[in-house]
């Protein structure tokens, strides 16, 4: 294929989430974006020059394609094996701000505070439960049948906010989180670095198995596990009447 014609190509670079310090080495391209998805690592916006080049040759385990018409070519081929990833997109060098050892896959070093963002993304995920108020939870199980309740657990947050969690989900207002790992996460929203779920969560320093909850604004509450219980009409109505009864000693 003639250079020119190739300018007018989106090359991309696939590999194993498991293999990110591979990509080390090109971290320094200022022309490269980065994004997750659910196991992949994605690349792309490499020149001609780059694509060849003994550097991208040297990292193992990854698949190189030209993205035409939406569509992703191996390189060099005429058939197309899927569609160009609907991730969210970010500059490589946001996406790796840690230093990444070349040959030890099991460690990272960090030389630097990472500030830890929730951002938009278009990637759906199982909804695992939903934030409401407590008077919206009172006010549906009065008239929910019990088996309506069944297979559902939930959390007292505040004086007013509740976690609920199971399947199927209560039909009231709320705000929707999906898991990853031990965070829950809002509904549409994912960590801007998703790959460093597990070191967000272990610089906790948790004693005791719990869920890490945020909100919008990178905002966090921690769950413990020993506090979800399940749910039922006369757990919320003991809730309630605890809760009116501190108000007034």
């Amino acid at each position: 294929m003639a250079q020119n014609a190739s300018d007018n190509l989106i090359y991309f670079l696939e590999t194993h989430q498991d293999n990110l310090p591979d990509l080390a080495t090109i971290r320094h391209w200022s022309n490269l974006k980065m994004a997750y998805d659910a196991t992949s690592i994605w690349v792309k916006d490499f020149d001609y020059a780059q694509v060849h080049s003994v550097t991208i040759k040297s990292i193992p385990f990854k698949k190189l394609y030209e993205g035409r018409d939406s569509k992703l070519f191996p390189l060099g081929s005429l058939l197309p094996v899927g569609s160009i990833p609907n991730v969210l997109w970010t500059a490589i060098d946001r996406a790796i701000p840690i230093t990444l050892p070349a040959v030890n896959h099991n460690f990272f070093g960090i030389d630097e505070q990472i500030e830890i963002n929730l951002v938009p993304t278009e990637q759906e995920h199982p909804i695992y439960g939903i934030c409401t108020t407590l008077d919206q939870l009172a006010s549906y199980i009065e008239t929910a049948p019990s088996i309506r309740l069944k297979n559902l657990n939930w959390v007292v947050l505040s004086s007013d906010a509740v976690l609920i969690v199971g399947e199927p989900l209560l039909p009231i207002s709320g705000a929707a989180v999906w898991k990853q790992n031990n965070h829950l996460l809002p509904a549409g929203y994912n960590f801007e670095f998703p790959l460093l779920a597990e070191m967000i969560y272990a610089s906790f320093k948790l004693s005791n198995p719990s869920l890490i909850l945020w909100n919008e604004s990178n905002l966090s509450q921690i769950v413990p596990l020993s506090t979800i219980r399940p749910l039922s009409v006369s757990s919320v109505r003991n809730t309630i009447a605890n809760l009116f009864r501190k108000r007034f000693e």
